[in-house]
């Protein structure tokens, strides 16, 4: 198929590439081709991220995200990305991810502050307005976890504001992570 793609129109070409990414999606999760084919692109995204993101295939991954003609929505995949991130750490504990490591995931998403933003709405009192959001009960090491990631996803994406606040966050619950 590579081969056929390299000398077909754009169009046929990215089918192709698409038609090796589900297959090698369709091997890492042990679902048939034809099923992933029919799955959503966000969900196959999720279930090559669980159980523990720190060691899904992030090449796999990026490649699904980029493989269909129109850009998939970034809030959407912000919101995967999150999940699964906290999901794992609730199932599976805390990790503490290299930089390297946090690097790769963080840069999955084009805009990487929408990562941030859907990780610290994970995190109680954050925000004011987040006060009608139904919260996930973390504990305190898995909070900064999040904290870090979602640090990692604002300096990434250049978003001064947004690290300004986060820091801010921070200094006030200071206390409460040296205990």
């Amino acid at each position: 198929l590579k081969e056929l793609g390299s000398l077909c129109s754009d169009r046929i070409a990215l089918y192709c590439r698409r038609c090796i990414v589900f297959y090698s999606v369709s091997k890492t999760i042990g679902m048939d081709y034809q099923e992933v084919e029919k799955v959503e692109p966000t969900k196959l995204l999720s279930l090559l991220l669980s159980p523990q993101p720190y060691v899904a295939d992030m090449a796999l991954c990026r490649n699904l995200i980029t493989g269909f003609l129109r850009p998939l929505n970034s809030g959407v995949l912000a919101e995967v990305l999150a999940s699964s991130f906290v999901e794992s750490m609730l199932t599976e504990g805390p990790m503490r991810w290299t930089e390297e490591k946090l690097d790769e995931f963080v840069s999955l998403l084009s805009l990487p502050e929408l990562l941030g933003d859907a990780a610290l709405s994970r995190i109680p009192n954050f925000r004011k307005d987040n006060r009608n959001e139904p919260q996930l009960v973390l504990d305190l090491q898995s909070e900064v976890e999040v904290l870090i990631m979602a640090y990692h996803s604002y300096v990434k994406g250049c978003c001064e504001r947004s690290v300004i606040e986060l820091l801010s966050f921070l200094d006030s619950r200071a206390a409460l992570y040296v205990e």
